[in-house]
């Protein structure tokens, strides 16, 4: 029996050491090489945090096939969870101009190069607002 529980250990860990190979085998953002990470590009969601190991490694090997998947370190991974959930938190928010006092939601610029408008003494805190959708 533990000689069966060992095959298929070596075999989940030869899978994953491949699919590591494939992608590259270092961070896409900091190209470190140890401690690697599997991360969705575009979110999944965390349900597949929930699957046991195997069928965590066969929801990554789907993820690249769909050129979905990429090798983050703890750091760059830590990074983009948190650059994901800001981004979804302040998608609604709202900026208010100092000069004319319109309303600009925050999702909207994120699609938009231009900078939001910023006081000339940088208090951005001031712009923050609970305005109405209509402001």
């Amino acid at each position: 029996m533990n000689e069966t529980i060992s095959n298929r250990v070596k075999f989940t860990q030869g899978l994953r050491d491949a699919l590591r190979s494939k992608l590259g085998g270092k961070c896409c953002r900091c190209e470190q090489t140890n401690h690697l990470q599997f991360d969705c590009k575009v979110s999944q969601g965390g349900a597949h945090h929930e699957m046991s190991w195997r069928q965590r490694l066969n929801f990554y090997c789907e993820q690249e096939r769909r050129g979905n998947l990429q090798l983050l370190c703890p750091k760059c991974h830590v990074e983009k969870t948190l650059d994901e959930i800001a981004a979804r938190r302040f998608h609604e928010a709202r900026v208010v101009c100092p000069d004319c006092g319109k309303g600009i939601r925050v999702g909207d610029q994120l699609r938009v190069r231009e900078p939001l408008p910023v006081d000339a003494r940088g208090d951005e805190a001031q712009k923050v607002s609970a305005a109405s959708p209509d402001a």
